[in-house]
């Protein structure tokens, strides 16, 4: 208590004959008083003792002042009071309440452990020790579940998550995620709930690195989970609920393998299943129109990508949402499903009601698809007003192909045009523009993105010119559209045998004499003819 002390102690004066004086001044006092009850549901559960069981102890044993239990179940007790930072020890070691935890004397008992002591027990943790952690969260879980429950459940609904955890510092597999826009790791968290209960119950966490994409593990994960509910619940039935980043052929195969197993698995848009969809947004839209709301047709069609295995049940919801001052947007959505109801009850009831527990989602729902899907049969039911889908046909990909082929050729142009200026020009990356002022260069660990560095700090700006660096590839890009666009190289074997016809070569050469700037015109180098 003498980091923060009250200087006011006399309470209402003027209303008692005796003054009312209150004193902070007992030096064993502790605002983490409702730890105690943390203590006994650990008491109960005996999770501590279960993770500690999965641990080795290599010390010597005539220096070890902190068991493995006690460094663990500190470690634990601070986290959930609070005080993630192992620094956070130095002032927690005399604390009363946190010395009554490990059944220390609150007063007489000896300190807790320090900050350099739990961070070597920390890092001595080896990933055969991580995985049998992992494995005796689960099962404290479900044994008290099923002990609750009297192993009566008929389902067990398993929700796999993944979220960021932002990291500070060079850290060791900590990378830029562009979706969260910003470095982190990227853990996967699994959830398990009972029959019609609403209420979610962490049972699994896998720390990932911050690239990691959502399907990374889940296999694992799922075939562990799998296997201890069927443990705990002989005979239940499992439901999997996923989001749109778990689409993945493995996953779904192995989803698909599991006998007395449901699933629904949101997956991402693409160009067939926008086509298929587009009666039902047609139909949605018309329904908005009329009643001014945001409404929505339900359907379904037998689908399968070209890395699929079989054709697969994909929910439709062909959305129109309308907004206050807004014009409408079409949101079209799918989900991947093995299980018989209508499309409108699996979509609401069953994917819907995985709910908000504090993950971001809407990232993963909107990766890109690489492969081109076939349309099987389909058939899309309005919920007041039926209609037929109309005849489609697949659309061609030969657009894109070009389209994305064109931007890379412009892409390159203006990079080799912008790497072929004078020596230290432009601070293309970080560490270039360190290198220019003289500092040091940062750790390849954590070295930033020029697109990540640009969103949080703005353009980077020209060392010695003081222009843009993103004004410059602008001008840059509008220059190689204007000459590709006037006249692109129609006689190769004409002119000044630059590969460019005489008039266009007199045009380059009057922009390079009366330019604006240093910026040399981009398609000067051209190979020769």
């Amino acid at each position: 208590m003498s980091d923060d002390n009250t200087t006011q102690c006399l309470l209402f004066p003027g209303i008692f004959r005796k003054p009312v004086v209150a004193q902070f001044s007992q030096r064993d006092g502790s605002s983490d008083g409702g730890a105690l009850l943390l203590k006994a549901a650990d008491c109960s559960l005996g999770l501590v003792d279960d993770l500690t069981t999965c641990l080795q102890d290599r010390r010597q044993a005539g220096k070890v002042d902190h068991s493995l239990h006690e460094l663990l179940a500190q470690r634990v007790f601070s986290i959930a009071c609070g005080y993630p930072d192992a620094n956070d020890s130095a002032r927690l070691a005399s604390d009363p309440i946190h010395k009554l935890l490990l059944d220390r004397d609150p007063v007489e008992g000896s300190d807790l452990a320090s900050q350099p002591t739990l961070s070597r027990f920390e890092n001595g943790v080896g990933s055969k020790e991580l995985y049998g952690m992992s494995e005796a969260l689960a099962r404290t879980v479900l044994r008290r579940h099923a002990k609750r429950l009297r192993r009566r459940a008929y389902r067990v609904t398993i929700d796999l998550d993944p979220t960021d955890d932002p990291t500070h510092g060079a850290q060791q597999l900590s990378f830029f995620n562009g979706h969260y826009d910003n470095w982190c790791y990227l853990p996967v968290l699994g959830f398990v709930s009972f029959n019609e209960e609403v209420e979610q119950y962490l049972c699994a966490a896998v720390l990932r690195p911050g690239n990691a994409t959502a399907a990374v593990g889940a296999v694992g994960l799922l075939r562990r989970l799998v296997r201890m509910i069927r443990s705990y619940f002989p005979g239940v039935i499992i439901r999997v609920r996923l989001d749109g980043g778990f689409a993945h052929p493995a996953v779904l195969d192995f989803l698909d393998s599991q006998p007395k197993l449901e699933y629904v698995v949101a997956m991402a848009k693409n160009a067939v299943l926008k086509q298929i969809a587009a009666p039902g947004v047609r139909r949605a839209r018309q329904l908005s129109r009329r009643s001014g709301k945001t409404e929505h047709v339900y359907g379904e069609v037998r689908y399968a990508a070209r890395k699929w295995r079989c054709p697969r049940r994909v929910v439709i919801k062909a959305e129109v949402v309308r907004a206050p001052g807004k014009d409408p947007k079409d949101n079209p959505r799918f989900v991947v499903t093995n299980m018989k109801p209508s499309p409108q009850w699996i979509y609401e009831q069953v994917y819907c009601q995985r709910g908000d527990i504090g993950v971001s989602r809407q990232g993963h729902i909107n990766q890109s698809v690489r492969v081109r899907p076939r349309p099987i049969d389909s058939s899309l039911v309005a919920g007041e007003a039926p209609w037929r889908e109309s005849k489609t046909t697949e659309p061609s990909d030969n657009m894109l192909r070009k389209e994305y082929a064109q931007l890379t050729r412009l892409q390159r142009t203006v990079n080799a045009d912008v790497a072929s200026l004078p020596a230290n020009p432009v601070a293309e990356t970080v560490d270039n523009a360190r290198k220019q002022q003289g500092l040091p260069e940062m750790s390849p660990v954590r070295q930033p993105s020029p697109a990540g560095y640009q969103r949080r700090h703005g353009e980077k700006e020209d060392v010695s010119t003081g222009e843009a660096l993103g004004v410059r590839r602008r001008n840059l890009a509008a220059e190689v559209s204007a000459i590709t666009g006037s006249g692109k190289c129609r006689h190769r074997h004409q002119g000044d045998g630059s590969g460019r016809s005489t008039d266009d070569g007199r045009a380059a050469k009057r922009a390079r004499r009366e330019g604006p700037g240093p910026v040399s015109t981009p398609l000067v180098k051209v190979r020769q003819g």
